[in-house]
């Protein structure tokens, strides 16, 4: 009857220690709407979870004090762009995985679909500009969207510099979505045109030894 209890405790000791380390994939977007898949335990992500909230909690009211400064601002051309400022944001997808080496090819998959969404945002306003054939209003339209994209990332800046102000920590980013993403954009446009120049290269050449 001991061996049996002995047996027993060991089995529920062992589940305890192996559900400790499992870890899962998480979701975070910074306040500059740029998403990153990262891999945590659930220590971490609790910790993640307590910054987020102390962050939301003050966010109203240090979006309403950049505002009112920005309404002051007589260099300001563009009204505050409030729908465009949110909160950090993080979300534990499923499932959860034994050990970080399992979890990686999902991580990894979670990536490609966010690069590849990325880019096709990418192409479409590169169609955009393409459509206007008038060059001066082609250059309207980008000017226009860059003082948009600037008006954006200036106000999230100033929203993120007061958190961190009264939090006495600093509002972790990614950096800028709106400056790396096209870059990173051509970069996956590109590898994915080579792969395709590769595979029909391929192609060809198993025609041409086929004859």
């Amino acid at each position: 009857m001991k061996k049996v209890m002995v047996l027993t405790a060991l089995i529920a000791g062992l589940s305890c220690a192996v559900w400790a380390e499992r870890v899962s994939i998480v979701q975070v977007t910074d306040m500059f709407g740029k998403t990153e898949f990262q891999i945590m335990n659930a220590e971490d992500f609790a910790a993640l979870q307590k910054e987020i909230k102390e962050e939301t909690a003050i966010f109203p009211a240090m979006v309403a004090a950049v505002q009112k400064e920005w309404a002051a601002d007589k260099e300001k051309k563009i009204a505050f762009p409030g729908t465009r400022v949110k909160p950090r944001q993080a979300k534990k997808l499923q499932p959860d995985f034994t050990d970080e080496a399992k979890a990686r090819p999902k991580l990894e998959k979670l990536e490609e679909r966010e690069m590849d969404r990325i880019v096709k945002e990418t192409e479409k306003y590169e169609l955009q500009l393409k459509k206007i054939r008038d060059e001066a209003k082609r250059d309207a339209f980008v000017a226009k969207e860059n003082a948009k994209k600037d008006a954006i990332q200036s106000a999230i800046q100033q929203v993120s510099k007061k958190m961190g102000e009264k939090l006495g920590r600093p509002v972790p980013s990614f950096g800028f979505a709106m400056d790396d993403a096209p870059a990173k954009a051509d970069a996956k446009k590109a590898e994915k045109e080579k792969a395709e120049k590769e595979k029909a290269d391929k192609k060809a050449d198993k025609k041409k030894a086929e004859k």
